[in-house]
C-alpha cells in the first residue's frame, strides 16, 4: 500500500515539474514534448490508482471473502487502532500535566 502512495507522490511531483518546465520553455516543440511526457505520467498514475483499487478490493488467501466479513475485520482493526490512540492520548495528557507541574514548581523556586 505504501508503495502505491509513494509512486503517486513521485508521479505528481514529476508531472508538476514537467508542467513548470513547459511553461518556462520558449521552443514550441520542446514545450509540446514536455507536456506530452507529463500527460503520459498522469496516465500511468491513473493506471496505478486502478491497480491499487483492485488490490484493495480483492480478497487475499486466508482473509474472509464476503464483504460483511471484510467489514467486520476492518471494524475490529479500527477499534484496536482506536484503543492504541486512546492510550497514546492518555500518556500525552499525563506528560502535559507533569510538565505543567514542573513549570509551576520552577516558577515557585525561581
Amino acid at each position: 500500500m505504501a508503495t502505491y502512495e509513494e509512486l503517486l507522490i513521485v508521479g505528481r511531483a514529476a508531472s508538476a515539474e514537467l508542467e513548470e518546465r513547459a511553461d518556462e520553455e520558449s521552443d514550441l516543440s520542446q514545450k509540446k514534448a514536455l507536456r506530452r511526457t507529463a500527460r503520459d505520467i498522469r496516465s500511468g498514475m491513473t493506471k496505478l490508482r486502478r491497480a491499487q483499487y483492485v488490490e484493495l478490493t480483492t480478497p487475499r488467501p486466508g482473509e474472509p471473502s464476503s464483504a460483511g466479513a471484510r467489514l467486520r475485520a476492518a471494524v475490529k482493526a479500527a477499534k484496536a487502532d482506536l484503543r492504541k490512540l486512546e492510550k497514546a492520548a492518555n500518556a500525552l495528557k499525563i506528560a502535559a500535566n507533569w510538565l505543567d507541574r514542573a513549570t509551576k514548581l520552577f516558577r515557585i523556586v525561581a
